[in-house]
C-alpha cells in the first residue's frame, strides 16, 4: 500500500526502537487461581487439587491428552490446561485402575499445570487421588466442550499473549480502534476528550498496552489501576463514565492504525496526497501510521474523524489520493504530448 517512511520523528524512532528490541515484549504467565478469577462467564470451580493453584499456564493452546491416557506420553505439554471430554472421562471410569495408573502417573509426572473438565461431569475418584498427590487443580465447568475450549482460549490469549506497553491514547472512532501518539504534552489527552464529547469511546489514556492474538491481530487497552480515567492538566483526574455515561468508555479494542501529533514545523514540507504510508511495526504487525501537525486553530479532533472515515473508504477499495495523482499523471502526459505536437 505504500512505503514506510525512512526518519520518522523523534518519538517515533524510539517507538520503533523499543518495539525491535526482544526484551520489549513482556514475558506472560498467568497462575491457575488468576485465571479463574478473571474468567468471568465460564463457570470455572476448583474441585480438588488446590494446593496446585499456583502452578502457571503459559500457553495459549489447550491440549486433550487422549494419546497420553493411553500411554504415549511425547508430546504432552506443561502450561497448558489439560481439557476431559466426555470421552476421557468415560474412558478414565471404564478403565481397570491397575492398567490406568501407570498413563496417570506418568501425566502427572509431567508437571501439568491442570486438567479442565467440561459440561459439569464428575471427576472420576482416581483421576482426584492422582490431583490431591501431585498438587494439580482439577477446574470442572458447566459448558459443553467447543463453547468451553472457546472462552478459555480467548482468556488465555488476554493474558499470556506477547504485550507491549508505551505511552499514549487509544480511542474507538466510528468503530476503528486508533492509536494518538505524540510527545509529552502536545494535547492527546485534550484531542481524546474532545472525540468522548463527539460521542466516540474512550479505551485507554496514558498508557497503552497492545498484544497480539493468535489471528495476528493487534488489541489494545489501558491500564487497570487507570481503567475510565483520563488526566487533563488544569483540570487534573476526570473519570469518562461517570462524566460522560458507560457509553464513552471500553475495556479493549483492536487497534487499526495511528496518528501522530507533532508540533507544526513551518520549515517541514508537508504532503497533501498521502500516497506513501508511514507504518509503524508492533509485535511483528504493522499499523498505518498518519502524522497530523498541531498548530492553533487547527482542529485536531475533526481531522481524526475524517482520518478514520478515509480509512473506511480505504478498506472498500477506494483511494483518493491514488486516484488523484493517477489523474494528475495522465493529465500531464496529455500535456506533454500536445507540448511536443503528438495530439492525443
Amino acid at each position: 500500500m505504500g512505503k514506510e517512511a525512512d526518519k520518522p520523528g523523534a518519538y517515533l524512532e524510539h517507538l520503533h526502537k523499543a518495539f525491535a528490541r526482544a526484551d520489549a515484549v513482556s514475558p506472560r504467565s498467568v497462575t491457575v487461581a488468576e485465571f479463574i478469577e478473571d474468567s468471568h462467564g465460564l463457570d470455572l470451580r476448583v474441585v480438588s487439587g488446590r494446593g496446585g493453584l499456583g502452578n502457571k499456564l503459559t500457553s495459549t493452546k489447550i491440549q486433550k491428552p487422549g494419546l497420553a491416557l493411553a500411554g504415549y506420553l511425547d508430546y504432552l505439554e506443561y502450561g497448558r490446561f489439560q481439557v476431559l471430554g466426555r470421552a476421557e472421562i468415560s474412558f478414565i471410569s471404564q478403565t481397570d485402575p491397575a492398567q490406568l495408573e501407570p498413563a496417570l502417573q506418568g501425566i502427572f509426572e509431567k508437571g501439568i499445570a491442570c486438567v479442565l473438565v467440561t459440561r459439569g461431569q464428575e471427576a472420576p475418584a482416581l483421576l482426584v487421588e492422582f490431583s490431591e498427590r501431585f498438587d494439580v487443580p482439577i477446574v470442572v465447568s458447566d459448558l459443553e466442550g467447543g463453547d468451553l475450549v472457546e472462552g478459555v482460549v480467548a482468556a488465555l490469549e488476554r493474558r499470556l499473549a506477547p504485550q507491549v506497553s508505551f505511552h499514549g491514547n487509544f480511542i474507538a472512532v466510528y468503530g476503528l480502534g486508533v492509536l494518538v501518539l505524540g510527545d509529552s504534552g502536545v494535547g492527546k489527552s485534550e484531542c481524546a476528550l474532545d472525540l468522548i464529547l463527539r460521542g466516540h469511546q474512550l479505551v485507554a489514556d496514558d498508557v497503552v498496552y497492545v498484544w497480539r492474538n493468535s489471528s495476528g491481530q493487534l488489541w489494545g487497552k489501558g491500564d487497570e489501576l487507570l481503567r475510565d480515567h483520563m488526566e487533563i492538566r488544569g483540570l487534573g483526574i476526570l473519570n469518562a463514565k461517570d462524566l460522560f455515561s458507560i457509553r464513552a468508555v471500553m475495556d479493549e479494542h483492536q487497534i487499526d492504525f495511528g496518528i501522530y501529533l507533532e508540533g507544526w514545523d513551518p520549515h517541514k514540507n508537508y504532503q497533501c496526497l498521502d500516497v506513501d504510508v508511514e507504518h509503524l511495526k508492533i509485535l511483528g504487525v504493522k499499523i498505518p501510521i498518519i502524522r497530523l501537525p498541531v498548530a492553533p486553530g487547527r482542529n485536531i479532533a475533526n481531522l481524526i474523524e475524517v482520518a478514520v472515515r478515509n480509512q473506511l473508504l480505504r478498506r472498500k477499495g477506494q483511494r483518493t489520493a491514488e486516484e488523484m495523482s493517477q489523474k494528475l499523471d495522465e493529465l500531464l502526459a496529455q500535456r506533454r504530448a500536445t507540448d511536443l505536437g503528438l495530439g492525443v
